[in-house]
C-alpha cells in the first residue's frame, strides 16, 4: 500500500509541476500591454534595395491573385533586417539589435500593429524603439525569439515556422 501511495503522489506531483504556460516555446505569439496575440503566418518581403523584412501575423490571409495581405483585425510585427546578402534572401542566423538610423549589419527596425485593417490601413501602429531579435533556422523553418519595445511597452514573442508567402 505504501508503494501505491508513493507512486500516486509522485504522478500527481509530476503532473502538477508540468508547464501549463500558453506562451511556452513552440507556440507562436507575442505579448503586448498585458495581452497575448497569436501569430500563425510568416511573410517575407524582399525590397528593391535588397533588404529583407519578415512579418509575423495573426488573423490574416494572403490573396495570391492580388499579392496582398487581407484581413480586418490583423495583429503582427514587421522586422526589417540589415545583413550581408551573401545568403541571398534568407535572413542569416544570429542576434539582431534595434537601430533605425544606421544600416549596420545585424541590425533591424520595425513596426508593431494591433487590430490593423489591411484594406483601409486603419488600426494601431507603433514603431519599434528598442530590443533584440534572435533568428535561428531548422531546415526551412525560421525561429524568431524577440524582446522588443514599442510605445514605451515591452513586447516578447516567439515564432517557429516556414515562410508562408513572399510578397
Amino acid at each position: 500500500m505504501k508503494n501505491v501511495f508513493l507512486f500516486a503522489f509522485t504522478a500527481i506531483l509530476f503532473i502538477a509541476c508540468g508547464d501549463d504556460d500558453d506562451n511556452s516555446p513552440g507556440s507562436d505569439y507575442f505579448t503586448y500591454d498585458g495581452n497575448s496575440y497569436s501569430t500563425n503566418l510568416l511573410f517575407r518581403e524582399i525590397y528593391e534595395s535588397g533588404d529583407v523584412g519578415l512579418i509575423v501575423l495573426g488573423d490574416a490571409s494572403f490573396n495570391s491573385a492580388t499579392g496582398e495581405i487581407e484581413g480586418n483585425d490583423i495583429d503582427g510585427i514587421l522586422f526589417d533586417f540589415e545583413f550581408d546578402l551573401s545568403d541571398g534572401v534568407n535572413v542569416p542566423e544570429g542576434t539582431y539589435y534595434f537601430n533605425e538610423d544606421d544600416e549596420t549589419e545585424n541590425t533591424f527596425f520595425g513596426e508593431l500593429f494591433i487590430n490593423a485593417n489591411a484594406n483601409t490601413d486603419e488600426g494601431t501602429f507603433y514603431d519599434i524603439s528598442d530590443g533584440t531579435v534572435t533568428v535561428d533556422r531548422e531546415g526551412s523553418d525560421y525561429i524568431l525569439d524577440y524582446s522588443i519595445r514599442a510605445n514605451g511597452r515591452q513586447i516578447n514573442g516567439y515564432f517557429k515556422g516556414e515562410i508562408d508567402y513572399d510578397i
